[in-house]
């Protein structure tokens, strides 16, 4: 019987991460960064803001024709944005600017 990987016990769907500190602030952004998921899926553009609040992360947009803003990929769920949130904030609060984890994407055969 095959054991596999579940929601429960896997911790990031991250499994590397770049992060790129603008030596001075343009707007908001302190930082881009890129994340890879499960090792199949990149995404560029990511942006870490210094708000009222504090930093927050955003995903990246793409300005229409009319001058509104679509996301190009946003997390489908609270725990996987707050997954991208911390990683990523932790990181950049830690100088940890490029790392790779090993992690295993969920429903995978776990090798023995």
């Amino acid at each position: 019987m095959k054991q596999y990987l579940t929601d429960q016990n896997y911790n990031s769907s991250i499994t590397k991460f770049t992060i790129s500190p603008l030596k001075e602030p343009k707007n908001s952004v302190v930082a881009v960064a890129s994340a890879t998921f499960y090792d199949t899926l990149t995404v560029y553009g990511i942006t870490i803001n210094k708000g009222k609040n504090g930093l927050y992360v955003k995903m990246p947009q793409k300005k229409t024709q009319k001058g509104n803003y679509i996301d190009v990929v946003h997390p489908l769920s609270p725990e996987g944005r707050k997954n991208i949130n911390d990683t990523l904030l932790q990181a950049y609060q830690k100088s940890e600017f490029k790392k790779e984890n090993v992690v295993v994407a969920p429903n995978t055969p776990i090798k023995a």
